[in-house]
């Protein structure tokens, strides 16, 4: 009977032993936790471990949300703020991942679009703006010193190329790529060059000093001057297409008098190329004015065939 009392004892210490185990590992803990907010799935508290890392800490929670920004976080530490890196969210594991430390406070916010250069609003912009068109015209669209062909998404570490005046043209196979929250859309601004070509005595590329009106007569002066060939009554100014627009030429007469300033010398824009003709010869056409003719001809089926 002796026996049979100690066995049962003996089984009852360690059944209140095992019950009380997980409670002392509770007390053990000392409200040691992490704590995630914002756009993961389950927001709150969680019991700290050695080692454990910020994506791990975020699984725990649930994962991201459809609206989080997985390209940046912000932890706070000892009243400290670390900013939280794509690379410590997401993507390849890195060597060395971020571990944390009792009372770390992670805030995974809502994920935007940044749209940054030559537009007209440049700032954030919220995960509706899923596409590059969406976003730039959000953006307030291009700035007259923008350069399309050359807009670009910095995604990371990675750089995607997007053709600004196709995507913003619209239409079927126009290029719209998807964006990810923390996205930047950069919009550079054009090279301030003009070119002029024929008659001068210099031709050539010449840069727009910044912050001025220059106007054609800088440029031919720039240029040297006129030769004694040139035509001045058929100048060709050719402008390139903008956003929203299609490409110009415009014939300018510097011998009209009847001309006021802004039509017999407009103001020039990055991108334009103005060339002089060469005077006629006798009855016939000299090699300029063909050629000359030949790019009007050109230009001209370009606009009808857009």
């Amino acid at each position: 009977m002796s026996t049979r009392r100690h066995l049962l004892l003996s089984l009852l210490t360690l059944l209140s032993a095992a019950a009380s185990a997980p409670a002392a590992r509770a007390a053990d803990a000392g409200g040691r936790h992490v704590y995630i907010r914002g756009e993961v799935k389950m927001p709150g508290a969680f019991p700290w471990q050695k080692g454990i890392t910020v994506r791990e800490a975020i699984q725990r929670a649930g994962g991201f949300t459809e609206a989080a920004n997985r390209s940046r976080a912000l932890l706070t530490r000892a009243g400290r703020e670390i900013v939280l890196s794509r690379e410590d969210l997401a993507g390849p594991e890195p060597r060395e991942p971020l571990t944390l430390e009792p009372d770390d406070v992670i805030y995974v916010d809502r994920g935007g679009i940044r749209v940054e250069g030559e537009v007209r609003s440049p700032g954030d912009y919220g995960p509706e703006h899923a596409r590059v068109r969406e976003a730039l015209i959000a953006a307030g669209g291009p700035t007259p010193m923008a350069d399309l062909e050359a807009v670009y998404i910095a995604r990371g570490g990675q750089v995607i190329r997007v053709d600004g005046h196709r995507a913003l043209a619209g239409g079927a196979g126009a290029p719209n790529p998807d964006l990810e929250p923390g996205d930047v859309i950069h919009v550079p601004r054009a090279e301030q060059r003009v070119t002029i070509t024929g008659e001068v005595r210099t031709p050539g590329a010449y840069t727009l000093a910044p912050g001025t009106l220059e106007r054609l007569a800088d440029l031919i002066a720039a240029a040297g001057g006129p030769t004694a060939w040139a035509r001045a009554s058929r100048v060709a100014l050719h402008r390139p297409a903008r956003a929203g627009e299609k490409p110009r030429v415009q014939i300018i007469n510097l011998e009209d008098p009847g001309l006021d300033e802004v039509q017999r010398n407009p103001v020039l824009q990055a991108g334009d190329h103005v060339v002089v003709p060469a005077r006629r010869t006798g009855r016939g056409f000299s090699i300029q004015d063909a050629y000359q003719v030949g790019i009007l001809i050109a230009t001209i089926l370009a606009l009808v065939l857009r």
